[in-house]
């Protein structure tokens, strides 16, 4: 008789209006992933929910434990620990009293409160309430539990992550407002939308604007799994056995980049050293980094492929909306790509000639309200 494999609840947090493209990531990454009989995975994976922020899935622990190392997208994390419906506070206690959290983790537990429409409103009161069961509590450093109260509804969530996702570990060298990892893999997504992998690989995508570079790396290591960073669930007392192991830290798993060739430009000395600095994560890219200013231009394109450019511009107090109109109209005239995504001020207003706008996405990035602009090339 077959043994039905036990399921667990994940919730991965990603930036705000962004789920549907987070949710066509996870789709492609099942096929990636060791199921719990240590092939190519076969365990169950169900999409529960989708909401505002993130997706909240089941699936067993070997695969939610291990989406840490394959998901580009997301922030974090959260395994799904209790839930309980509590009005009052001698019903909190008493839930608590019943609950083992060193049967979880040994390290110091920091509580990350939340309460919204909920009789037990005070996050402060929560927290003492906490403190007089619970003494391996810290306020600093710690194993992160979220604690999400909302409509009466205590919700435990174990961090799984720790250092955000977007902390990939490879490119420790950054410029000026840097762009987040997890933003370039969407936004890459964004642009790339309706193209099949085999057309991507007979493409180029250009930066003409490429500070460190991160547009460049997120392509090329594109479905490549990070086994070079911590997560905190390795300090967690059951973990998933294989995820321990030399052969899971050693495993050779064929990856490709997003596209075929890459090109970085950039008018700044020092951002080509420190993108330079940065490509030493990724021996084998197929990139080449060069000098070039837009409004000047010193490097002469050519190229027999397909175009695809993005591009960050640098804009707030460094640049005028004026002028990012004038840069991103050069990078469409010198390098006449396909299509292009830029990512610009909220409130602007860009007209590209002999460009359609197919899409436009607003969001915070850093605080700042910008918008991604994808355009097609019309003739």
């Amino acid at each position: 008789m077959k043994t039905e494999k036990a399921l667990d609840t994940f919730f991965l947090i990603c930036p705000l209006g962004f789920e549907p493209l987070v949710l066509q990531e996870l789709k492609s990454l099942q096929s990636w992933l060791i199921g719990s009989d240590m092939r190519p995975c076969s365990d169950p994976f169900h999409i529960l929910e989708v909401r505002k922020g993130g997706i909240e899935i089941q699936t067993t622990t070997h695969v939610g434990f291990q989406l840490n190392h394959f998901v580009k997208s997301c922030v974090r994390i959260l395994w799904r620990w209790k839930s309980k419906k509590i009005s009052h506070v001698s019903e909190l206690k008493t839930w608590l009293r019943g609950l083992r959290p060193l049967e979880i983790t040994k390290s110091p537990i920091r509580l990350q409160i939340g309460s919204r429409k909920s009789r037990l409103q005070n996050e402060k009161m929560i927290l003492r309430i906490f403190q007089e069961d619970w003494k391996n509590l810290t306020e600093v450093e710690g194993q992160a539990l979220f604690v999400d109260v909302y409509d009466d509804q205590f919700t435990l969530s174990w961090d799984l992550t720790g250092e955000p996702l977007y902390k990939r570990g490879l490119t420790e060298f950054k410029g000026l407002a840097p762009l987040r990892e997890n933003l370039a893999h969407l936004l890459l997504q964004e642009l790339t939308q309706g193209a099949t992998g085999p057309e991507l690989q007979d493409s180029i995508l250009v930066d003409p604007m490429m500070g460190s570079g991160t547009f460049l790396w997120e392509s090329i290591g594109w479905n490549q799994a990070n086994r070079t960073r911590k997560f905190s669930y390795e300090n967690f007392v059951s973990v998933p056995g294989f995820l321990k192991t030399e052969w899971w830290k050693n495993l050779k798993r064929p990856y490709h980049s997003l596209f075929g060739e890459h090109l970085g430009l950039d008018q700044s000395s020092e951002m080509i050293k420190i993108a330079g600095q940065n490509n030493l994560s990724f021996p084998d890219a197929q990139v080449k980094l060069a000098q070039n200013d837009l409004l000047r231009p010193s490097h002469s394109f050519q190229s027999s492929k397909i175009v695809y450019l993005i591009s960050n511009p640098p804009f707030g107090e460094r640049i005028s909306v004026k002028s990012i109109q004038e840069l991103i109209n050069q990078s469409l005239r010198q390098f006449s790509p396909t299509k292009a995504l830029f990512l610009v001020p909220r409130g602007s207003m860009l007209d590209c000639e002999n460009y359609r706008l197919d899409s436009t996405r607003e969001f915070l990035h850093g605080g700042l309200e910008v918008k991604s602009l994808v355009f097609s090339r019309s003739r």
